[in-house]
């Protein structure tokens, strides 16, 4: 049985500097610019500050070429991209607590549904009702 054959290409540098091929079926964009604290600044300490916001068009070019497109930042960026769906992660960090941000939250912001989402805890009795 033939398997499909798995090409990964890695940029390290500017997500801006990548070339989008004319057909993106198949291909997978993941992007983790800078994270922005509420106060304006980066909280990530990488060497270049590219922001969502920075990466948008750039973004939606790969999604509308065909990719599967998903963006990492500390906060929701759907309605930034146009609607797309937005999941929070936050609750699924295990591990080595986190010594080089000062974000707390985990958002991924992706062009496509995600096949699964974490669980959210909710109140037993539902939101309170006031008059």
């Amino acid at each position: 049985m033939d398997r499909p054959r798995l090409f990964v290409e890695l940029c390290a540098g500017s997500a801006l500097d990548v070339p989008i091929p004319e057909d993106c079926e198949g291909v997978y964009v993941y992007a983790d610019p800078s994270y922005k604290h509420p106060d304006g600044k980066a909280t990530t300490g990488y060497a270049q500050n590219i922001y969502a916001e920075d990466l948008r068009d750039r973004m939606l070019e790969w999604s509308e070429r065909g990719a599967v497109v998903c963006i990492s930042d500390a906060r929701p960026n759907g309605a930034l991209m146009g609607g797309w769906h937005e999941v929070e992660i936050t609750s699924e960090r295990v591990g080595q607590r986190r010594t080089f941000s000062a974000q707390s939250a985990e958002w991924l912001t992706m062009n496509r549904e995600p096949v699964w989402r974490p669980s959210v805890q909710v109140g037993l009795f539902g939101e309170p009702e006031y008059e």
